[in-house]
C-alpha cells in the first residue's frame, strides 16, 4: 500500500512538472526571440492562469495513468482522461440542447479521439518517470536511471515546447504591429495615424492601457480586404487591450509591409 501511494504521488508530481515545463517553454522560447513583445498565451487569458492550467491538467493525468498496475493500461487511461476533460468542458459551454448534441457528436470525432491518441505519449512519459524510481534489489547498479530518465523526459518536453516557436513571418508581424501601437498610441488625432490604424475605430481612446498580441487564422471573421492570392500564407496578428479595444492586422507571408487593420 505504501508503494502504491508513493507511485500515485510521483505520478502527480511528474505530471505537474511536465505541464509546467511544456507550458512555460511554449512562452519562453518566443519571449527570447521577441523580447519586449507582450505575447498572449496560446489559449488566451493570463500567463499565470495558462501555466497553472497545464500544471493541474498534467497532475490529474499523472494521477490517472499511475492508478492501474498495468503500464500500458495506465498510459491509455491517461490519454483518455485528458481527452475526456477537454470534450466535457466544451459541452458545458453549449447554450442549447441542440448545441449540446452537435458539440457532443463532433467533439467525440474531432476532439476526443485525436486528443486521446496525441496525449498517450505524454502519459507514457509520466509513467516512465514513475517506473524509473523502482530499482530491482538485485540490480542496484541501475540507480542512475532514477535521475537519468526524469531528466531525459524533461529534455523531450522542452523539445516539444520548441515546436510552439512562431515562424519568421509571424515574428515580423508581431514586431510590426507592436511598433505601430507604440509609435501611435499617444497621437492626438486620427489624421496623424498611419493608414493601417485609421480604419481601427476607437484606437486613440482604447490603446492607452496594457495590451497583448496573438496570432489567429480566423480569416473568415476578418472584416477587411484580404490579399487575392496565397491564402495558406495569410494570418492575423490580433491586439487585445485591457480597455476592451480589439483589432487585427492581416499579413501575407513575408510580403506585407503595410498591413490593413480593422476592429476584430
Amino acid at each position: 500500500m505504501e508503494t502504491r501511494t508513493k507511485d500515485l504521488l510521483l505520478g502527480v508530481i511528474f505530471g505537474g512538472w511536465i505541464g509546467l515545463v511544456y507550458s512555460y517553454c511554449t512562452m519562453a522560447f518566443n519571449w527570447m526571440l521577441m523580447p519586449g513583445i507582450p505575447l498572449k498565451p496560446p489559449q488566451g487569458g493570463a500567463v499565470f492562469d495558462y501555466i497553472l492550467t497545464y500544471i493541474l491538467a498534467g497532475a490529474a493525468m499523472g494521477l490517472v495513468c499511475t492508478i492501474p498496475k498495468s503500464f500500458w493500461l495506465g498510459v491509455a487511461l491517461g490519454g483518455v482522461s485528458y481527452a475526456l476533460f477537454l470534450t466535457t468542458s466544451a459541452l458545458f459551454r453549449s447554450a442549447t440542447v441542440t448545441d449540446l448534441f452537435l458539440t457532443a457528436m463532433f467533439g467525440f470525432m474531432y476532439t476526443f479521439l485525436p486528443t486521446a491518441v496525441l496525449m498517450m505519449p505524454a502519459s507514457w512519459l509520466i509513467r516512465l518517470g514513475v517506473n524509473a524510481q523502482h530499482i530491482p534489489a538485485d540490480q542496484p547498479e541501475l540507480w542512475a536511471r532514477k535521475v537519468f530518465i526524469p531528466v531525459l523526459v524533461t529534455l523531450v518536453i522542452v523539445g516539444l515546447g520548441a515546436f510552439s516557436i512562431y515562424n519568421r513571418d509571424q515574428r515580423d508581424g508581431f514586431h510590426l504591429v507592436n511598433r505601430l501601437i507604440l509609435e501611435n498610441r499617444l497621437k492626438s488625432s486620427s489624421d496623424e495615424l498611419p493608414a493601417s490604424l485609421r480604419t481601427v475605430q476607437g484606437f486613440l481612446d482604447g490603446a492607452q492601457g496594457p495590451y497583448a498580441l496573438s496570432i489567429s487564422d480566423d480569416l473568415e471573421n476578418f472584416m477587411g480586404p484580404q490579399p487575392v492570392a496565397g491564402e495558406l500564407s495569410q494570418f492575423l496578428v490580433v491586439a487585445d487591450f485591457e480597455s476592451g479595444l480589439r483589432f487585427a492586422c492581416i499579413f501575407q507571408g513575408n510580403v506585407t509591409s503595410v498591413p490593413y487593420c480593422t476592429n476584430f
